[in-house]
């Protein structure tokens, strides 16, 4: 591990690794004008939280479910003049280069150097443009604070400097802002690089002391008033919902527990687009101290969840399943242990082990692949230590230069692999929701929207909504006219093929729309949705 300030070995090192971030900005800017119209929904929140800022209202901008440094990363842009959805496509670029920036820091510091920092900044390089256009989150971006953060803290700097100490739990708290999860984060690898300074240098006790002091300062800068304004809101000390929010949902079924935005037909307080802005728990949190039973189910939720975590790294980097069994096995002979202990590259698997932690308890989807983006550089660290160490054999060098570019191709392999078994583009639901608020727009139909209409890509029901600043009323599991009827909205989005379609037609209280949106009939038809009005809609007063 080294101090040194962020460099290459040599000019031909240094040249590649400039080559690398010059493609990995053309590729964003490419990436973000061929998915400039596509959406999801935790993105459509960040992207109406920021324009309630942007617009000065307090009242709705402040939400304990998602962090807000990323909206307001938006608000100049929308200042600006441009789009909600230009903004944040610029901010997921910038995210990706900090990501890079970030990864290339913590390379350096662990000794990196030559191919297999080349080899692992471009595999950084290559998934991040196809992150950063995948979702709008904030994933990114607390990989990239957290990467800083946790790289500063490895460094004797954070022990013999309070300034580096200083920075570094800026980071963490700026870690925060982007998104709660980082707060117990935050925590579990300040104690672990407490632990393993304690050990690796006993006679600067005090100097860790003063490090870990100044750090939580630092970090309760910036993370504290925002929990003062949450707890004010909520009127309840309050750190984060979304980790509430997701262990309710995992907890037995005494009640019936449910996706908030599976809820049904709803609508959302004045002023908002959808529920999804600021969910509130639809049921009760639950304890597993409360009983014995409440207990083995917890258990059984983290054990579950265990099998997730695994399957989720694995879908970030092929090699995952490779490391934690060649480092287990290996672990077993002292020769090997007493070589790891010479050096600092293991202290990588911390940040892996407290991002899997934390998650262990809740609601954790085999899906969101983007809860694990900040752990792939301690990943990539780890597998470049296991083949530095791998025993000497004739074949080593071998396996030294081979394993640099399989470790390449086991990060991109998965990320491509996903984008491959989709049913069809990710964007497919943001274009056609597009150009549907741009056609009811201009037919002067704009209200209220019920009806999900689910593409590849998310909700274009909710999509549609958002894009005429409209609110969205929800959707049901069993769609039929009666409940569109009572759920107080004009317009009605469905999937063509639907079987409630054949109801709406024959019901005289819903009017077709694909004359109104659509050039010819056999334009209509080749639409995957189908819009309805509700004739007998009233403006509720």
């Amino acid at each position: 591990m080294t101090d040194q300030p962020l460099s290459a070995e040599d000019s031909s090192t240094g040249r590649l690794i400039s080559a690398v971030f010059v493609f990995q900005i053309i590729a964003l800017a490419a990436a973000g004008w061929i998915n400039r119209q596509a959406l999801n929904p935790d993105g459509v929140a960040y992207m109406r939280v920021a324009s309630y800022y942007a617009s000065g209202k307090m009242g709705l901008a402040i939400s304990g479910y998602w962090g807000p440094l990323l909206s307001w990363l938006m608000v100049p842009w929308l200042k600006a003049g441009l789009t909600a959805v230009a903004a944040a496509r610029i901010v997921m670029a910038l995210s990706a280069v900090c990501f890079l920036w970030a990864c290339w820091s913590l390379f350096v510091r662990f000794g990196l150097r030559g191919k297999p920092l080349y080899w692992a900044l471009s595999s950084v390089a290559a998934v991040s443009v196809l992150w950063s256009v995948e979702y709008i989150t904030p994933d990114l971006l607390l990989g990239a604070l957290l990467g800083h953060a946790f790289s500063g803290m490895t460094g004797l700097r954070w022990l013999e400097r309070p300034a580096s100490a200083w920075q570094s739990g800026l980071q963490w708290g700026l870690a925060y802002l982007a998104k709660g999860v980082a707060f117990p984060v935050a925590l579990l690898i300040c104690a672990g690089m407490g632990a393993l300074w304690w050990r690796e240098r006993p006679g600067s006790r005090a100097c860790l002391r003063r490090g870990l002091l100044i750090t939580f300062l630092g970090f309760s800068l910036l993370a504290a008033p925002w929990m003062a304004i949450l707890s004010v809101k909520y009127g309840r000390f309050t750190i984060s919902n979304s980790g509430r929010l997701n262990h309710a949902m995992v907890g037995p079924s005494d009640v019936d527990r449910f996706y908030p935005l599976d809820r049904g037909f709803h609508r959302p307080e004045p002023g908002r687009v959808t529920i999804w802005e600021d969910p509130q728990l639809p049921y009760p949190d639950w304890s597993p101290f409360a009983s014995v039973a409440k207990a083995l189910h917890q258990l059984q939720i983290i054990a579950w969840n265990g099998c997730v975590v695994l399957v989720m790294l694995t879908s970030v980097s092929l090699a995952f399943p490779v490391i934690v069994g060649l480092a287990l096995w290996r672990l077993c002979h002292r020769e090997w242990r007493a070589r790891l202990m010479q050096g600092n590259w293991w202290w990588a698997a911390l940040p892996v082990t407290a991002l899997a932690v934390v998650y262990l308890p809740g609601n954790l989807l085999i899906t969101e692949q983007r809860y694990f983006y900040a752990a792939l550089p301690c990943i990539l660290v780890l597998h470049v230590g296991i083949l530095l160490l791998w025993r000497t054999t004739p074949v080593t060098p071998w396996i030294q230069r081979q394993g640099v570019v399989l470790m390449f191709c086991a990060v991109i392999i998965p990320t491509l692999a996903r984008l491959w078994l989709r049913p069809g583009p990710a964007r497919t639901a943001g274009v056609q929701a597009h150009f549907l608020a741009q056609k009811i727009s201009e037919a002067h139909l704009a209200g209220p929207i019920a009806g999900s209409g689910s593409l590849s890509g998310g909700r274009t029901g909710l999509y549609v909504a958002f894009l005429l600043d409209q609110p969205w009323y929800g959707d049901e599991s069993r769609l039929s006219a009666d409940g569109f009827k009572q759920s107080g909205a004009r317009l009605i989005i469905v999937r063509r093929e639907n079987p409630v379609t054949r109801e709406l037609d024959g019901d005289p209280d819903f009017r077709g729309l694909d004359a109104d949106l659509f050039a010819s009939p056999e334009r209509a038809r080749a639409s995957p949705l189908k819009v309805y009005e509700l004739r007998s809609f009233r403006p509720a007063e």
